[in-house]
């Protein structure tokens, strides 16, 4: 596992305005300035905010959008067949060699092997949209803080469903405190030394929380460049 911190560079004129992403960056001067990204959960929704912001769903955006689906969807025990259709709509927007947006724009993805109607529909509403009524539905249904879950080493879909049916268990607060008042341990498929690496592992995501794996927020940063390059106050950006 690669951990590093990314750092964009960019230069312009003073007094720039922050984008309202998640990340932020100082106002700009002569000197420069840095954006410093955080993990891999506030990237996807530092790309899910863009996209509401600007009403531009990128094809990043959307694979985010169809993997957070199908996580949810194994939260509720939904069927696996339609879970793995989330999953490789995700790989197939991810990978796609052409312009996978504009042919969802313009209802042009018939010919994509692996890619079903009811996904071609989400996302052609995506790229016409910069949002998915799906997904907000489903994601209400849940706390918002949820996702934070996902990332410690440990915790699958069945284990933090158990965790959030049975203890109320929305967020990392919430799981340290399940954890340390030892309630978490009394849930069937956890026991003492289950909790113990869960108390390793929030401490190793909290020692990190400014890092990320590359392979996880490449995309992101890839996509802030291009939009800070776009900017007429920004002479430089990479």
């Amino acid at each position: 596992m690669v951990w590093r911190t990314c750092k964009i560079s960019i230069r312009g004129q003073r007094g720039m305005r922050r984008h309202g992403c998640s990340c932020s960056y100082a106002g700009l001067d002569g000197d420069g300035a840095r954006i410093r990204l955080g993990s891999s959960h506030t990237a996807g929704i530092c790309l899910l905010r863009r996209a509401r912001q600007t009403g531009r769903m990128t094809r990043e955006a959307a694979a985010e959008i169809f993997e957070r689906i199908a996580l949810l969807m194994e939260l509720k025990g939904e069927n696996p067949f339609k879970i793995r259709a989330y999953k490789t709509g995700a790989e197939i927007v991810e990978s796609h060699p052409g312009d996978i947006m504009q042919l969802a724009a313009e209802n042009r993805l018939g010919g994509i092997k692996g890619l079903g109607e009811a996904l071609q529909e989400k996302l052609h509403e995506m790229a016409a949209t910069g949002r998915l009524d799906f997904y907000e539905r489903l994601k209400a249904e849940f706390p918002e803080k949820l996702f934070e879950l996902f990332g410690i080493s440990g915790l699958g879909p069945k284990k933090i469903a158990a965790l959030h049916r049975e203890l109320g268990v929305g967020s990392l607060e919430d799981l340290r405190r399940m954890c340390e008042n030892g309630q978490a341990a009394k849930l069937s498929g956890f026991g003492a030394k289950t909790v113990e690496k869960l108390l390793e592992s929030i401490s190793f995501h909290e020692q990190h929380a400014s890092e990320f794996r590359v392979d996880q927020v490449y995309a992101l940063a890839r996509t802030l460049v291009e939009e800070l390059r776009a900017l007429p106050e920004v002479s430089r950006a990479e």
